[in-house]
C-alpha cells in the first residue's frame, strides 16, 4: 500500500494517510529530541528521519525468509545504519555474532 496509494479510492487512502503522518511525525520527534541532548548530529531532520523509516519500509519489498539475513542480524544492522544516519558511531563488534556463512562474508567484505 506505499507504493501503490494511488490506485486507492479516496476513502481508502486517507485511511492509510493518517497513520502514515503519525509515524512520520514520532521519527521527526525522535530525531529532534537526540539534536536536543545532542545526542544526535544531522544536517537535515526531515531527510535524516525519512532516510531511518525508509529502511523499514523498503526492507519489505526485498526480505525474503530463505534469503541469506536473518532478522536478527538485519536488525542488528538496520540499527546501526539508522545510528549513522544521525551521527552516531554504532558499535560494530555485536553484529559480528550474526555474521556467519556466506552472509557474513558478504558483509564483512563491504566494510
Amino acid at each position: 500500500m506505499n507504493y501503490e496509494l494511488a490506485a486507492l479510492t479516496v476513502e481508502h487512502r486517507n485511511e492509510v494517510i493518517k497513520p502514515r503522518r503519525s509515524i512520520t511525525q514520532v521519527f521527526h520527534e525522535i530525531v529532534r529530541a537526540g539534536l536536543q541532548t545532542g545526542d544526535f548530529s544531522v544536517s537535515d531532520l526531515e531527510i535524516s528521519a525519512t532516510a531511518i523509516m525508509s529502511l523499514g519500509v523498503d526492507i519489505t519489498r526485498w526480505y525474503s525468509p530463505d534469503g541469506p539475513w536473518t532478522p536478527e542480524m538485519l536488525g542488528e544492522i538496520y540499527a546501526e545504519s539508522a545510528l549513522r544516519i544521525v551521527g552516531v558511531a554504532a558499535p560494530s563488534s555485536a553484529l559480528q555474532t550474526h555474521r556467519t556463512g556466506a552472509a557474513g562474508q558478504t558483509a564483512n567484505a563491504a566494510r
